[in-house]
């Protein structure tokens, strides 16, 4: 469909391929904005904050019977807040994968080294590097000159399974394509679209 609608054109076919990624990856993955905050605790979760909301309405309304209730609730919300991450932080331990114990010794310590989410790039990195290095580009009017090539000279060949191949071979936790939302993303996107990247490197 886009090699028909590019009529040849590799740079406008590129484009298109792209574009329909990005858009793809918009409609798939939802996107949620998260407000945190440098005092709040990890054991604090949405139950804790509605028992909180609730005390704190209660003690705007002066009503003691509720207030006296409310924090109760809250105290025991919070309770059962800590044991809940106590667990899930001991589970860590307790099972056989190496990824999940340095996890939990990560999130004791509050270690946040390179791999951190501040230290990840946009997911827009890539468009801007982009137009940073073709800025020179639209300026440029002298026509391009395609060399003859020899015919007898030996030319990359792909095949689908040579490019399906390559792509199973990668980590998925190590793929990255236009956005890092979703690790198995990169891959799949890969698969699909082997095709593609044999076109483009032809």
């Amino acid at each position: 469909m886009f090699c028909v609608a590019a009529d040849g054109d590799i740079d406008e076919y590129t484009d298109s391929v792209s574009a329909y990624i990005s858009k793809c990856i918009d409609d798939v993955i939802p996107k949620v904005n998260v407000r945190t905050f440098p005092n709040q605790k990890p054991w604090v979760n949405g139950n804790v904050h509605a028992k909180l909301r609730a005390w704190s309405s209660a003690h705007s309304s002066g009503n003691l019977e509720a207030l006296r209730k409310s924090r109760y609730d809250l105290r025991k919300a919070i309770r059962d807040a800590k044991r809940a991450y106590r667990d899930k932080l001991e589970s860590n331990y307790h099972s056989s994968d190496p990824r999940r114990m340095w996890c939990g010794l990560r999130s004791i310590t509050d270690y946040k080294g390179r791999n951190s989410s501040d230290a990840q790039p946009a997911a827009s990195l890539p468009d801007e590097l982009n137009t940073f290095y073709a800025r020179f580009e639209a300026s440029n009017t002298i026509p391009t000159v395609r060399l003859d090539e020899d015919q007898d000279d030996c030319t990359l060949s792909l095949s689908t399974a040579d490019v399906r191949t390559a792509f199973k071979r990668v980590n998925p936790r190590k793929f990255t394509v236009v956005t890092r939302s979703s690790t198995r993303l990169g891959a799949q996107v890969g698969f699909l679209i082997r095709g593609v990247y044999i076109l483009v490197s032809a």
